[in-house]
């Protein structure tokens, strides 16, 4: 999954909004760096997956998870994505 600078920026910010720290101590190490990356490509194909499946409720209803993540499917690229990083995991 392509973290784009943008995107990174942005995940910061809302981290160090999050947890109260400062945005610099987010970035102070590479190896900081890369776990913050890393950790962005995991949502960010969490979202997609959760975009191209359905999820139930306990009582077996659909669940509309489109108030969450908008009513965009997924593309067949983005599918493609989450396959790769599904193989790299096995």
């Amino acid at each position: 999954m392509q973290v784009s600078q943008q995107e990174l920026i942005d995940y910061a910010i809302q981290m160090s909004q999050n947890f109260g720290i400062d945005i610099n101590q987010l970035f102070s190490s590479s190896q900081q760096m890369a776990n913050v990356v890393a950790d962005l490509g995991r949502s960010k194909a969490l979202i997609e997956a959760l975009k191209v499946v359905t999820v139930k409720d306990a009582n077996g209803a659909d669940v509309d998870l489109s108030k969450f993540f908008g009513t965009d499917p997924a593309t067949e690229e983005g599918a493609e994505i989450i396959t790769e990083v599904a193989d790299e995991q096995e």
